[in-house]
């Protein structure tokens, strides 16, 4: 998506800072694509502190003195809800701003850049930060580019513009065999960690042919299946070369592979719980897409 946005900006010459949580294959993958492109590289792996604010200040003193001291026309970010790439634009006061989607969350109108857990707390690692909280920083966006048509997006919908990322072609042929896919998540919290074993008793005896694992999830979801080798690449890369030869059936909780992938391209079913609220709001969303939802 990062090619496409810096296609429609017209940037020749860039620096890219690229921050990753875990050192992952995709991510260097991703990386190594921009190695000689850009003018300046870095990649940062930051690994999650039990206190976030210490996260944020670990980013922030990561990036290098080149990229803080340089003058920047325009600032392009993946991420918002970043306290230290917020700082890093604070400091940039005369760099247009623009963004893009980096996932479900930016069209999920109940996620964490729109919802805050924490509006206090936020607040005061912003002002001792010297950064914008999530909410301004959102005005200060010149122009956000999603891969999301037809749904309400985060961003203000005067400055939103819309790319068109994956294909729409049927996967296969009729003749092709048939492949299920299961598309694993990271279990972030005990919400996540209950709901990943309501599907994990779901798929039980399932005959799954490949397991998508998540760049942070640590161990598959499902043991037994075989892993679906992404060669460093996005899931839904992976998943369109293997749709050349093969019918697809894709397999999941809520994620953005499910939301990405036409519904033309694959059949997809979302499984969520049917206990809850939020997921229930979730549903809306995977059968805009058209997914079949499965509630637990």
């Amino acid at each position: 998506m990062l090619k496409q946005v810096l296609r429609e900006e017209r940037v020749g010459r860039f620096d890219l800072v690229y921050f990753a949580q875990r050192n992952s294959e995709e991510d260097r993958h991703y990386f190594k694509e921009y190695v000689g492109r850009a003018r300046c590289t870095q990649f940062i792996e930051v690994r999650r502190a039990r206190f976030s604010i210490f996260s944020h200040i670990a980013s922030y003193l990561a990036i290098a003195d080149r990229f803080k001291s340089s003058e920047y026309d325009k600032i392009i970010l993946a991420s918002i809800d970043s306290l230290a790439l917020r700082r890093f634009v604070a400091k940039h006061r005369n760099a247009e701003v623009v963004t893009f989607d980096d996932g479900s969350a930016n069209v999920n109108l109940r996620s964490r850049y729109l919802v805050l857990q924490h509006r206090r707390r936020e607040r005061v690692y912003a002002a001792l930060f010297g950064a914008p909280t999530t909410q301004s920083f959102r005005r200060l966006v010149a122009r956000h580019y999603s891969i999301y048509p037809g749904f309400a997006n985060i961003m203000p919908r005067e400055i939103v513009r819309y790319l068109g990322l994956f294909p729409t072609a049927v996967a296969g042929g009729g003749r092709a065999k048939e492949v299920t896919i299961f598309i694993g998540q990271p279990v972030d919290s005990a919400s996540d960690a209950a709901r990943a074993e309501r599907i994990k008793a779901y798929v039980a005896g399932m005959k799954l042919d490949f397991y998508v694992q998540h760049p942070r999830e640590e161990s598959p979801l499902i043991a037994g299946a075989p892993l679906l080798d992404k060669k460093g690449r996005v899931a839904e890369e992976a998943i369109f070369e293997l749709g050349k030869d093969h019918r697809v059936t894709i397999l999941g909780g809520f994620s953005s592979v499910l939301l990405n992938i036409a519904p033309k391209f694959a059949r997809k079913v979302m499984i969520l719980n049917g206990d809850s609220g939020n997921d229930h709001y979730l549903a809306t969303l995977g059968k805009r897409a058209g997914c079949e939802v499965i509630f637990l």
